[in-house]
């Protein structure tokens, strides 16, 4: 007699199907409980394997998974930070990646400082070839509304007005210093730019009070001077924001070469300032550093993508470092086991943050189904639809559990349970 078994339909759940031609296309060996999704198949699958005859082709499919999936899952970290030719980048893991956030964040302040120390140093030699023509020439012209119209002062600011207004600033930096005895860091620098401000002539050279005026932004950016942030105080503020005014306006009055300088000094030391918050936000030891930029649900969102601005090219290295953790928990008990979990983690990172680590859609994609697979792959039946599966597909009787086990842990028994199957049945006994 002839028997047509008739087909059992694939997975139905779009997502479940696509995580398994993923791993059709992959090389990823399938069993047949995960290519249907049906709890009665994997029940059927499960009795196979635990059977004499079949437990040891379910034993040897599952090593052959567990090296595919070993396999996928290497690939597809090596395109987390391949190169520009498309080449897997270099292994990378927690500690790594965070000590190349860290350094490469501490090497752009460093470089920012030189850049700005430079500049400076170009506007200081302009001022003093100025200072050299006021030699020769007895003076020059001084800002408009100060007396005498003459000033041997180069490039001079008028600092009359501003001086009144950050008197409360530079008395509390006194009181301060008399209290501790010494000041520490940005306060000791602006005590010091505070002081040559004040007690200087009330036209002094434009390098003076730019120094003077960035330490005090860089105070208040940093909130060690809260007389820059209360109410009471409101005319420090405003004495700040009148210098830079009066700054910029004596620079570009002196020319381009002196506008360049302090524009290039400017920006180098406001860069320097926001990398440094960056490097402050990331506290810790390079281990924490990872975590803080990989915080589930988004959390680490922010830090990222402030890492991303000032240094993109550690981005991939925390992707790498990411899915390497997690191929390491799979690998770290033989197989590839905690698909479970594995896929909770992926799950919980957050889709912004994904998007901003791994750059590339299609990775992402491919990571979705390969640990949807992975978990799919893993579940275990229902022990109470072991007998029902037998009932239901009404193969239990006519083939034996060896023939069963061939047919539910490879490609063409997938194939064929999929597709539909004749069973032919003779007086010796029965043949698939």
């Amino acid at each position: 007699a002839r028997i047509r078994v008739p087909a059992i339909a694939p997975n139905k759940n779009p997502v479940e199907a696509a995580a398994v031609q993923f791993g059709n296309t992959q090389g990823i060996p399938i069993d047949a409980a995960t290519a249907t999704g049906r709890p009665v198949v994997r029940s059927l699958q499960k009795r196979a394997s635990e059977s004499m005859g079949g437990a040891g082709i379910a034993e040897d499919f599952k090593a052959r998974q567990a090296a595919a999936f070993s396999r996928v899952g290497d690939e597809l970290a090596g395109r987390a930070n391949q190169t520009r030719a498309g080449r897997p980048g270099a292994p990378s893991d927690r500690v790594s990646a965070g000590e190349a956030v860290q350094g490469s964040l501490e090497s752009r302040i460093n470089a920012q400082a030189r850049v700005a120390d430079r500049a400076y140093g170009d506007l200081r030699a302009l001022e003093q070839q100025a200072q050299q023509m006021i030699a020769q020439h007895g003076g020059v012209r001084a800002p408009q509304g100060t007396a005498p119209p003459f000033t041997s002062t180069p490039l001079a600011v008028d600092v009359a007005a501003s001086k009144q207004a950050l008197r409360p600033v530079y008395e509390q930096l006194l009181r301060e210093k008399e209290i501790v005895g010494v000041l520490q860091g940005g306060k000791a620098r602006t005590l010091v730019a505070l002081d040559a401000l004040m007690k200087g002539p009330d036209l002094a050279p434009l390098s003076v009070v730019d120094g003077a005026l960035g330490d005090l932004k860089a105070m208040a950016r940093t909130g060690d001077l809260p007389a820059l942030r209360t109410q009471g105080q409101a005319s420090a503020a405003v004495a700040v924001k009148a210098l830079e005014a009066q700054v910029t306006a004596t620079a570009r009055a002196a020319g381009p070469d002196v506008y360049g300088a302090l524009q290039r000094g400017r920006q180098a030391t406001i860069g320097k300032y926001e990398t440094a918050a960056v490097r402050d936000r990331l506290s810790g030891e390079p281990a924490q550093v990872f975590q803080q930029l990989t915080s589930g649900k988004d959390v680490g969102l922010d830090r990222l993508r402030a890492v991303e601005q000032q240094t993109p090219r550690e981005v991939p290295k925390i992707a790498r470092a990411y899915l390497e953790d997690l191929l390491h928990k799979a690998n770290a008990e033989g197989g590839f086991t905690h698909a479970d979990a594995l896929w909770a983690e992926w799950q919980r990172l957050g889709p912004e943050t994904k998007a901003v680590l791994f750059k590339d859609r299609a990775l992402i994609k491919d990571l979705d189904r390969f640990f949807l697979l992975a978990k799919q792959a893993a579940k275990n039946p229902n022990p109470s639809g072991t007998a029902q599966s037998m009932t239901i597909l009404n193969v239990g009787t006519a083939v034996p559990l060896y023939v069963m086990s061939k047919m539910l842990y490879s490609r063409r028994g997938v194939q064929a349970l999929t597709r539909g199957m004749t069973l032919s049945l003779s007086r010796r006994g029965r043949s698939l």
